[in-house]
Formats: structure tokens, sequence, C-alpha cells
């Protein structure tokens, strides 16, 4: 297994909407190797994010990575309860356009 590598929100709070900046954090998450590597996202400061937002971060590296490795090393620290909730709908919405 490889390492722990950590991303931020930090320099993104206190909200996300931007979804250009949305595929850049994706662009970053993805440089880090999820795949290989348990990724500690922290969400500190960060008390709002759009659905899409949400979708193309999220929503991509859930379809890409699986449900199983998504949940084994997508690691998220910090996260506001409207956030997570917007992350599961931003990941189920990519799900149905990805079937």
């Amino acid at each position: 297994m490889g390492n722990t590598k950590c991303f931020s929100f930090n320099e993104y709070a206190p909200s996300l909407s931007d979804k250009s900046k949305a595929n850049q954090i994706l662009t970053k998450i993805k440089e880090l190797d999820p795949a290989n590597n348990q990724i500690t996202i922290d969400f500190s400061g960060l008390i709002a994010m759009t659905t899409i937002c949400a979708r193309l971060i999220f929503g991509k590296l859930y379809v890409q990575l699986g449900s199983e490795l998504f949940s084994k090393n997508i690691l998220m620290k910090n996260v506001e309860e409207p956030i997570q909730i917007v992350i599961r709908w931003g990941i189920s919405k990519e799900l149905e356009h990805a079937l």
C-alpha cells in the first residue's frame, strides 16, 4: 500500500462554487494518486460547496476509483454535515450520469 497524502481546501475557503476551481482540485487530488495512496482531504474553513463542484470532484473520483477504493482511500476530515450531504448528492448525480 502507498502512503497517506493530504489535500486541503484551505485556499478555497469559505465556499467553492467555481467549476474551473473544482476541476483544478480534482487534478490536484488525482496527482496524489488516490488509486495507490490514502488521501486525507481536510475541509477546514470550507463551509459551502455547490453540488456541481461536489459532482466534479467527488463524483468523478468515486466513478474512477469505484466504491470500495473510494471508501478506503478518500478520507475526509473537518467536513461540515451540509457539505457531506452535498458530496453524497454530487456522487449520486455522477453515478446516474455514468450509467
